[in-house]
């Protein structure tokens, strides 16, 4: 009973350690002012296209994205591609603060429902489709805690438009988030990576030192739905979830990741 009690007290340790980490992290990120100033020639005028560094934002909203320090001990981390546009973000403050003095405000349903773009719906959907599919029933809270969300781009764009380049420098982006990714890898050890998109499976390719000259598409097809095996973590690629690829496609590599953990 005496062994078991240590073996637990070691547990909160190691997750406590990497909480801190992880919060450790956020704070050097959060102070990156290098990512603003970017100029680029844009139909024969040159524009400003630096990066937003918009992690204030988690101080007033909270999001499944934002959520590092509290789901450090997850086991399948998701990385997405960038935060879309800062001013797609700012209208999620003031529907917070709305909603938080609510008697029946629920912060969990908050987390994974309420700040929620059309990408991100879907990727909850998959994740809940899949598992259900798998197992035959519906995902617990406990479930969610597995799952550590984070961005290849961790700094958003300035103007208005998801897509496009207007203001968007992925050259720049990768270069400065790089760093902080590879961090997070380090620090949290997932069983299961799932880079969604070209520019986070390039950034894995960095990191791990796989090949880089491999398009996304060109890695799910070589692979035929196993895994890339580094060490003790798997890398599933995924295509992202705003591609033209067939949404089953997508669904039939989302349902590998279960198969990788208890």
């Amino acid at each position: 009973m005496f062994q078991i009690f240590i073996i637990k007290g070691k547990i909160s340790n190691m997750i406590n350690s990497k909480s801190n980490d992880l919060k450790q992290l956020w704070s050097e990120l959060s102070q990156n002012n290098r990512v603003t100033e970017s100029y680029k020639i844009r139909n024969g005028k040159q524009v400003n296209i630096g990066y937003v560094n918009q992690f204030a934002l988690h101080d007033f909203i909270p999001n499944k994205w934002f959520d590092w320090e509290n789901r450090s001990d997850s086991e399948i981390m998701i990385i997405g591609q960038d935060w879309g546009p800062y001013s797609a973000l700012l209208p999620f403050i003031t529907e917070y603060e709305k909603q938080k003095s609510q008697d029946n405000f629920d912060y969990n349903k908050y987390l994974f429902r309420t700040f929620s773009s059309r990408t991100e719906k879907f990727i909850i959907k998959a994740i809940e489709k899949t598992y259900f599919e798998k197992f035959k029933k519906y995902i617990s809270q406990t479930v969610w805690d597995k799952f550590f969300f984070t961005v290849a781009i961790m700094f958003t764009r300035q103007g208005n438009h998801f897509r496009g380049n207007e203001f968007f420098d992925e050259k720049l982006g990768v270069v400065e988030s790089l760093p902080y990714l590879k961090r997070q890898i380090e620090i949290i050890k997932p069983k299961v990576i799932m880079p969604l998109g070209g520019i986070a499976w390039k950034m894995l390719a960095i990191i791990f030192e796989l090949k880089q000259n491999l398009t996304i598409s060109d890695v799910i097809e070589k692979q035929t739905g196993r895994p890339i095996v580094i060490g003790d973590t798997k890398i599933v690629p995924n295509f992202h979830p705003a591609s033209h690829t067939d949404p089953k496609i997508q669904m039939s590599i989302w349902k590998t990741i279960w198969e990788y953990i208890n």
